[in-house]
């Protein structure tokens, strides 16, 4: 039996729905490097150090830092939440959305029924959209960016938990890896892939946590 693309990439996300979200580029290079084995353990970024939670888990008690936001057009536009209690860091998947203008976002943001006075950290890297949020009354601000190992590094300092309804935020850390050499040794450095709402979490934390004490600043 010839076993074609498309047959594998249909059965690989019969196995676990929460894969259907994902586009056959990134799952191809999931199961490129092994899926739940040994050397994805190696090449991932996040693996059993993320916990999921529901809703109700969220304690009474964590502080919201601000909500993440990273631009796309073909790669999608990206909100989520970020609080904080402890050492503990709650994560959120809130708008993941391809194709869309940034009016179209702004809106999507606004029916969420969010206070929109909380800080919204967002990639600097679109100037333009931060000022239309700003001119829509949502509280924009640029990420002053260090590197993204330092802001992987802010995560993983932490407790990490995600919710079990953030399909694409799940997606993302599993398929978060090094970038290797073409010795298939891992190198210092993470594909700039499959991350948009990591991203987020990383902005929001490099502005809200202390970089010299990792202290949260709230």
């Amino acid at each position: 039996m010839v076993v074609t693309q498309e047959y594998l990439l249909e059965y690989v996300r019969a196995l676990d729905l929460r894969l259907e979200s994902m586009t056959d580029e990134e799952l191809l290079r999931k199961i490129q490097y092994g899926i739940n084995n040994l050397s994805d353990t190696m090449l991932c970024f996040f693996t059993q150090e993320t916990f999921k939670i529901n809703d109700y888990d969220l304690p009474p008690d964590a502080k919201l830092l601000g909500y993440g936001i990273d631009w796309g057009y073909s790669d999608p536009s990206s909100l989520v939440s970020v609080h904080k209690v402890g050492e503990d860091i709650y994560c959120k998947e809130l708008l993941y959305l391809r194709n869309i203008t940034i009016p179209d976002f702004i809106y999507k943001i606004k029916d969420l029924g969010l206070n929109l006075t909380d800080d919204f950290i967002c990639d600097s890297a679109n100037p333009q959209a931060i000022e239309e949020l700003r001119r829509n009354g949502i509280n924009a601000k640029p990420v002053k960016k260090n590197s993204i190992l330092h802001g992987i590094d802010l995560i993983k300092r932490n407790n990490f938990y995600v919710y079990y309804e953030s399909q694409n935020l799940n997606n993302e850390l599993q398929s978060y890896i090094w970038k290797q050499d073409k010795n298939g040794n891992n190198l210092d450095e993470p594909v700039d892939d499959s991350n948009h709402l990591i991203d987020g979490i990383r902005y929001v934390l490099e502005m809200k946590l202390n970089r010299n004490t990792w202290v949260g600043v709230y």
